[in-house]
């Protein structure tokens, strides 16, 4: 969804280098080619592909430059992820200095990456492009992201949980391991990727009624099925619900011959579901609420 979103010309988004070099991109990023070399020309987990101006999560880089005030702190000390877990939805448990510096970090991110896309041609009385970011642990921060932005709109993309925990062991396995400065157990991974599931949810669940009342239309829901099915009328309806204009002039053109180039691609198969019956009890009710929220079948 998010490659697919950033093919508008009329926004920006978080680049690859810019969530890898936070700090720095502003001088450097037109010398990224020098580092080009360092990244493989596809993601390990999924075999998308991958380069320093694809789309990334801002978590990222936010991570690094709060020191770790982040959920994504948990890869790399597996082991000790309670730690940083509190971070996903900074509910209990955290204090409001963190908060603040995550706040803080946030916003001064956001804004140079603004202004690296604005080639400083902004001046007084010229908007710049809206920013689309992405990151799976802001729905776990909506109350404090509408705050920060109350004109935000919000695509939320649902799929099947037992599909989604499935390909979440993918990840670890093809991703993680190169995060890991400690030795986790597959019940440390287990867990994180669980408990993490659950926090997550728990903020979008409570704030879900509020967002889908809302008269300014501000969240389209799709299913990860539909965008498979069908990507550019799944975003035309993204567009309609969320009352952005332009969609067939600007953005399904370009959607077309994106889609186009995307058609030999093949996703990864996920594990079989032949499970232990312990964790298979575990997540049927773990992952219940979100079953029922958005009316998937019991497929374990």
């Amino acid at each position: 969804m998010q490659n697919l979103l950033c093919q508008d010309p009329n926004y920006i988004y978080v680049d690859t280098y810019q969530a890898g070099f936070p700090s720095a991109f502003l001088l450097t990023q037109k010398f990224n080619w020098a580092l080009s070399w360092l990244i493989d020309d596809t993601r390990p987990m999924d075999s998308m592909a991958l380069s320093f101006e694809t789309p990334a999560e801002d978590e990222i880089a936010i991570n690094m430059l709060t020191s770790g005030i982040s959920p994504y702190m948990c890869l790399t000390f597996m082991s000790k992820y309670k730690d940083s877990l509190k971070y996903a939805t900074f509910e209990e448990g955290c204090a409001d200095e963190e908060r603040e510096a995550w706040q803080e970090a946030f916003l001064y991110f956001l804004k140079k990456v603004t202004l690296s896309a604005s080639g400083r041609k902004y001046g007084r009385g010229v908007s710049p492009k809206p920013l689309i970011i992405k990151s799976p642990v802001h729905i776990g921060r909506l109350p404090i992201i509408y705050k920060l932005f109350p004109r935000a709109k919000f695509v939320f993309v649902h799929r099947d949980p037992v599909d989604v925990f499935l390909s979440s062991t993918i990840l670890a396995q093809e991703y993680f391991y190169y995060c890991f400065l400690d030795k986790p157990t597959a019940e440390d991974i287990t867990n994180y990727t669980l408990e993490q599931h659950a926090k997550l949810y728990d903020v979008y669940l409570k704030e879900r009624p509020k967002l889908l009342a809302s008269k300014s239309q501000v969240v389209a829901e799709v299913a990860f099925y539909e965008l498979e099915t069908d990507a550019v009328g799944t975003l035309r309806e993204v567009y309609t619900k969320l009352n952005i204009a332009g969609f067939d002039e600007r953005v399904a053109p370009i959607l077309q011959g994106y889609v186009e180039q995307l058609k030999g691609f093949k996703k990864n198969k996920l594990p079989n579901r032949s499970i232990s019956a312990g964790l298979r009890e575990r997540l049927k009710m773990e992952l219940a609420p979100v079953m029922k929220a958005f009316n998937y079948t019991d497929t374990l």
